[in-house]
């Protein structure tokens, strides 16, 4: 009976285990309550570890028939794991969600030209097996807005070098006509025959003012032998555009970074970012804002912690890279809308650590939920 009691507490503090674990990773999902979001690089390194402690359940069940050191030991355990997830969210109870230290530097990577969209694939010899010649077609990036060049490349492998090699390409929606009144040629880059591109102009494009699930369609004639491959991508309506980044100013405990947008649609908008160090190019803070803005000129604000600066390390120079920007998407109206970006990094200067009021973050609420994690560990 005595056996039988102490594992239903061992049962009862795990369940407490999960449920605090995903309430933390809940409470830190910023934009939870919007179907484009996106969390920041903390939340994801949270959000990737907290369920091998949730796991740790199936092994308190085998152990329900163990003799009193085993409970023993399973208790010890729980301990361990709750004292984790304490020492986690007191770290992060440190700053702001809006304002985190970046502690896993490829969750604030920004993906390279032509990686995020690109298909590669392997050409068949006469017999329909695979040959060594392979193809790897690709547009710059992901998503398009009016106006946006769209570079559309292709990249050869396995020829011999003699080969008479000709690419060409247009544009069309699923299963629809041609954008393009005529394919255009991709030209060789490299001197080889080997690396192809080509720009197409979207202002050329006749397409509703709504986002739209595009293929680049590439054709291939390698000694007359054809072949075809597709790469598909984004092309969206902008419910705005960031401009511009405005004068960055010390405020009080933070460092106030304005950034304008000029704005299409009137809504509420949701902003990532990513603040580095300008000379090691060592991302710093993952940053997040949001707020109302009408249409025309208008702006929101992003801002990072004393606190969080100094633990990462930097008082700037910095450079901003906005990560992801959109309006949240109105009732019924289903998707989010994206905004777009004027430049994929701005320059921001620094700022003395001393210039800051020395004032520690605190949030009553998650002071409250840490007294709770810790009441679990027994301290």
């Amino acid at each position: 009976m005595q056996l039988k009691e102490g594992f239903k507490k061992a049962l009862i503090v795990v369940s407490a285990l999960a449920l605090i674990s995903l309430g933390l990773f809940i409470f830190t999902d910023f934009f939870s309550s919007h179907s484009e979001a996106s969390p920041t690089a903390e939340t994801q390194e949270i959000s990737k570890e907290l369920p091998d402690s949730i796991k740790e359940v199936s092994r308190f069940k085998k152990a329900a028939e163990a003799p009193k050191t085993e409970e023993e030991f399973i208790t010890q355990n729980l301990k361990q794991e709750l004292d984790w997830v304490a020492n986690v969210y007191e770290q992060q109870s440190k700053y702001p969600l809006t304002s985190r230290v970046i502690q896993d530097e490829s969750l604030a990577r920004t993906p390279e030209p032509f990686e995020e969209a690109r298909v590669d694939m392997r050409l068949p010899d006469e017999n329909g097996d695979l040959s060594p010649i392979g193809l790897s077609a690709s547009v710059d990036k992901i998503r398009y807005f009016m106006g946006d060049p769209i570079i559309i490349q292709l990249l050869i492998t396995g020829t011999e070098g003699n080969e008479s090699i000709s690419v060409n390409a247009n544009l069309k929606k699923l299963g629809n006509a041609n954008l393009l009144p005529a394919d255009v040629a991709l030209t060789s880059f490299d001197g080889n025959q080997t690396a192809f591109q080509t720009i197409v102009n979207t202002n050329t494009l006749r397409l509703a003012p709504s986002s739209h699930e595009l293929v680049a369609m590439i054709k291939v004639k390698i000694d007359e032998k054809d072949y075809v491959t597709t790469v598909p991508f984004i092309f969206s309506q902008a419910s705005a555009r960031l401009d511009n980044v405005a004068i960055s100013t010390q405020a009080g405990a933070y460092l106030n970074i304005p950034i304008e947008y000029s704005v299409f649609q009137s809504g509420y908008y949701f902003v990532t970012a990513f603040l580095d160090d300008a000379a090691s190019g060592r991302p710093l803070l993952a940053l997040q804002t949001e707020g109302p803005m009408s249409q025309g000129n208008d702006r929101l604000v992003l801002k990072a912690h004393h606190q969080a600066l100094k633990d990462a390390g930097s008082p700037g120079p910095y450079v901003l890279r906005v990560a992801r920007s959109y309006r949240g998407g109105r009732p019924g109206e289903g998707n989010d809308v994206p905004t777009a970006i004027s430049q994929s990094a701005y320059a921001i200067p620094a700022f003395a650590f001393e210039n800051y009021d020395d004032i520690p973050y605190s949030d009553p609420e998650v002071q409250e939920r840490l007294e709770a994690l810790r009441s679990l560990t027994g301290e």
